[in-house]
């Protein structure tokens, strides 16, 4: 049974009086049993402790994508791959220009040996002609005179000047082939430093695409754990909801079992006290007394 009480008080100058209006309404009795035992389980339901959710709901990596996280560590770790780095020390060591010392490295060590013959024949061809002018000067009474001392001197000056610029040119030609053989060389150890950084770089990029296809299958398959986790949360938040569920249900089907409970409105209104009857009274006779021209001067 449920009451409702309301109360109404009038005021100003006139007699007051108070009303109290009492609804009661009855369940019917058909259904009292069942909104008792609907109370009663809303009661332990409510009484249930907080049941945390005992699974993980975060996926953890994935050993593919862990293995390729560290492969990816691992390379930013070394740096450069050792061919970048060969290709680079290379080039560093590599001298810009030709000097004395790297032309000796570079000159033939025959070319020496080349020219000994060419001075060999200058020499026995100077030496023959020592031997003409001897001869001239003794047939002519001259020998071992002024003017087979000058002929003589003239000779051995020709030939060192001419030993001199076979050596000079000798040793130009053996540095100018020394610098083509610097150039050469110098070509292509840079090309072989590009060919090193490109290589380097080629299977690095290479190391990176593998890893992150790896990588990739690791986040397909995650994503697959995650979303049997997430599964999993919804079917417990499901069975934790599923009596409050079921009780909402059973309370919307009792109270659509009826339309409206049977109700009962009393309403009590207080009587006036024993001032108010006599002012009443006195007003009364007052305006009959006037209606009757009792009060006509």
């Amino acid at each position: 049974m449920f009451r409702r009480r309301a109360r109404r008080f009038k005021g100003g100058g006139g007699p007051s009086h108070t009303t109290s209006t009492v609804t009661s309404s009855d369940l019917p009795a058909y259904v009292q049993d069942e909104f008792e035992a609907l109370l009663r389980r809303s009661e332990f339901e409510s009484l249930q402790p907080y049941q945390p959710y005992g699974q993980s709901r975060l996926a953890g990596y994935s050993p593919a994508e862990q293995f390729a996280m560290q492969g990816i560590t691992n390379i930013a770790r070394v740096g450069d791959p050792r061919q970048v780095r060969q290709g680079t020390q290379m080039m560093e060591d590599l001298p810009t220009a030709m000097n004395n010392s790297i032309s000796n490295t570079y000159m033939s060590p025959y070319f020496e040996q080349a020219l000994d013959p060419a001075k060999r024949e200058v020499r026995r061809e100077s030496a023959m002609m020592g031997r003409d002018i001897k001869d001239e000067a003794a047939r002519r009474g001259g020998l071992g005179g002024y003017r087979e001392a000058i002929m003589q001197t003239e000779r051995m000056r020709n030939r060192d000047q001419q030993l001199g610029d076979m050596e000079y040119k000798g040793r130009q030609d053996a540095f100018m082939d020394a610098s083509n053989r610097f150039n050469q060389d110098r070509t292509t150890r840079m090309e072989q430093s590009r060919m090193l950084n490109e290589m380097g770089q080629a299977r690095q990029a290479a190391a990176f695409e593998r890893l992150n296809a790896l990588r990739g299958v690791g986040a397909d398959q995650r994503g697959m754990q995650q979303a049997s986790m997430d599964i999993g949360y919804e079917d417990f938040l499901r069975q934790q909801g599923y009596p409050n569920q079921q009780l909402g249900i059973y309370g919307n089907m009792l109270h659509g079992s009826f339309t409206q409970p049977d109700k009962t409105v009393s309403q009590y209104q207080q009587r006036p006290g024993l001032f108010s009857q006599s002012l009443g009274l006195g007003l009364g006779g007052l305006g009959m007394f006037n209606a009757m021209g009792g009060g006509a001067s």
